[in-house]
Formats: structure tokens, sequence, C-alpha cells
């Protein structure tokens, strides 16, 4: 079986995107995937960004200690100074509209910190931080 999605700029269009972007917790899947005609590269990983259903994030650290944390793992320091990285870490903040809890805790059950709207907003940042050029979303709403 074959399928075919087509994504044209600008715009959201959903599809199943576990496969596409090889996180898999359960199952297997099998077949070759293409983008644009040619085959998934390494570097696609570096590229894209899958955001996760699931808002997993450490408890103890604010918004600005959880964004700055991904953006220390996901941006080269040969071709980021850490003045880049803060400004990258404070637009993205900005962007996700999360600069009033930006010295937040994140929170879990147990501690009280972020709105669910807020923890996603933070889910998504977390991926932003790298501007990626697709973005794939588990359940996004």
């Amino acid at each position: 079986m074959i399928i075919n999605y087509y994504c044209y700029r600008g715009l959201f269009t959903p599809l199943h995107s576990s496969p596409l972007v090889s996180y898999q917790t359960t199952g297997s899947v099998s077949g070759d995937i293409f983008f644009n005609g040619f085959e998934r590269t390494a570097g696609f990983v570096k590229r894209t960004a899958y955001v996760q259903q699931d808002n997993v994030h450490y408890a103890m650290l604010t918004v600005l200690q959880t964004v700055t944390f991904a953006a220390e793992l996901r941006l080269d320091n040969t071709k980021f100074t850490p003045e880049m990285k803060k400004a990258r870490v404070d637009e993205v903040i900005r962007m996700m509209g999360l600069e009033v809890v930006a010295n937040s805790l994140v929170g879990n059950v147990s501690i009280r910190g972020l709105s669910g709207g807020q923890l996603r907003r933070l889910t998504i940042a977390v991926e932003l931080v790298h501007l990626p050029s697709v973005m794939f979303f588990d359940e996004p709403t």
C-alpha cells in the first residue's frame, strides 16, 4: 500500500505523523518514507520537530530554564553564541505567549505550576526553539 501526503507551505495538514518521524512506542512500521521525492536522511531530524501528545517536563524547572535547556541541546555551539541562544529563547517564549510565566515552575500533580494550556505551549516551545522547517504535532488541541 502506498500513502501519499502533500503538505503546502503555511497550511496545516493533518496526518498520522509517528511513522514519518520514527517515533513509535508500540508496534512496527515498515516501508519507505520520502519527502519531496527523496528518501528521508539523517539531516531530516535536524530540520523537523515532533511535538508529543504528552507534556513531559521537569517539574522543578521554570519555563525559562526548560526552553534554555532545549536550546542548549538543539542549537549548534559553532553557529550560536550564548547571546544568540538567549535571544532565541526569549523570542520563542514571547511567540508562545509565556512571558508572564517565564519564571514560574513547570509543576506537576504535586507541585502547583502551569495551566494545561501553558504546559502545551511550553511543549511546543521546546521543539520550536531550533526553528524547524516542519513540525509534526500529536493531537495538537
